[in-house]
């Protein structure tokens, strides 16, 4: 499709109706790479977003690239490539600046580059980085800061020189060099995102920071057991800051069989047992492998709200206080 054309879409498909929302984590980043995500993408789409009067989403850009790990047997099994691993990669980071780059330029979407670009009946982007692997030191920071990126997540699945993640086969946490890279995204007014970060790694982060952190998308480890779930204390952790954990529709962290009545439960019990103001959504759309049934696109983040005790919290109030204290 032509460029000019998407753009007309975008713009006749605006203001079919009002609700504000934050959302903590799509992935609008490597996505764009593979699908269209003017239009045509069915979990979130930049003509979704603008149905809506007011959204903010923490737009990711996922700074790696796929690569075949180990020998040539092990490509395939049953006809099925198998054994890939993910290696960062500044070429993908680029790539995803850029487009974040061209929806500012043809002014498609606005971002959150300081706490009063909130303002507006709009769609902005905050662009979030997931992982700071491609972070050769932790001044580069600057560089990302100049690119518009305004959270940054401390891993993702895999341990770096900065933090063990969620997947650490041993949790050393927070390293020297993270600790530097702390203190200088709470000098510029980065969000710090633990959201692939290891159990040790989030408390060394929540103890360390200055600032509120965040947990961008994840669910609760009591109500299921898996590697990416936060468990009470590293909740405890995040709420002693005053920041706040998006509750996430990944299905393999939420059940065997996942619906949106799980996520129902996961907002419940941060709200009831930590206070409703650590409560917010990270979806994860257009990151999801599968989906959860009754969560399957962006208009869904509506129906959750219906099912809660604070629904203006959980959909934008908690998310807003955070980003108003840590940008300039």
């Amino acid at each position: 499709m032509q460029e000019h054309t998407i753009i007309s879409l975008i713009i006749s498909n605006s203001n079919h109706g009002f609700m504000r929302i934050i959302d903590l984590h799509e992935d609008f980043g490597i996505s764009s790479s593979t699908e269209n995500t003017f239009t045509e993408t069915t979990q979130s789409s930049i003509t979704t977003l603008k149905k809506y009067g007011d959204t903010t989403i923490f737009s990711a850009i996922y700074p790696f690239h796929r690569v075949w790990s180990k020998t040539i047997e092990a490509f395939t099994k049953n006809g099925k490539p198998m054994d890939f691993t993910w290696v960062p990669d500044q070429i993908a980071v680029s790539h995803q600046a850029n487009f974040y780059s061209l929806l500012k330029h043809k002014n498609i979407v606005n971002f959150v580059l300081k706490k009063g670009d909130l303002k507006g009946e709009n769609t902005k982007f905050l662009i979030s980085i997931e992982g700071a692997d491609t972070l050769a030191d932790p001044t580069d920071v600057y560089s990302l800061f100049d690119l518009g990126v305004r959270c940054i997540g401390f891993t993702w699945n895999y341990d770096n020189k900065y933090a063990a993640s969620c997947y650490s086969k041993k949790d050393y946490g927070l390293t020297g060099a993270g600790e530097e890279l702390v203190d200088l995204c709470n000098d510029l007014g980065i969000i710090v995102d633990t959201a692939h970060t290891s159990r040790q790694t989030t408390l060394d982060i929540c103890e360390y920071s200055k600032k509120p952190v965040i947990m961008t998308h994840t669910n609760i480890r009591r109500l299921y057991d898996h590697p990416r779930n936060a468990d009470d204390e590293m909740i405890e952790g995040i709420h002693s800051t005053h920041g706040i954990i998006g509750i996430s529709g990944i299905a393999e962290m939420l059940s065997p069989n996942p619906t949106a009545d799980d996520m129902i439960k996961n907002i419940n019990y941060l709200g009831e047992n930590f206070g409703w103001d650590i409560v917010a959504i990270g979806s994860d759309f257009l990151g999801m492998r599968g989906g959860t049934k009754g969560f399957t696109s962006f208009s869904d983040i509506s129906k959750l709200a219906e099912s809660v005790k604070q629904p203006e919290l959980l959909l934008h109030a908690n998310a807003e206080r955070v980003i108003r204290t840590v940008l300039k």
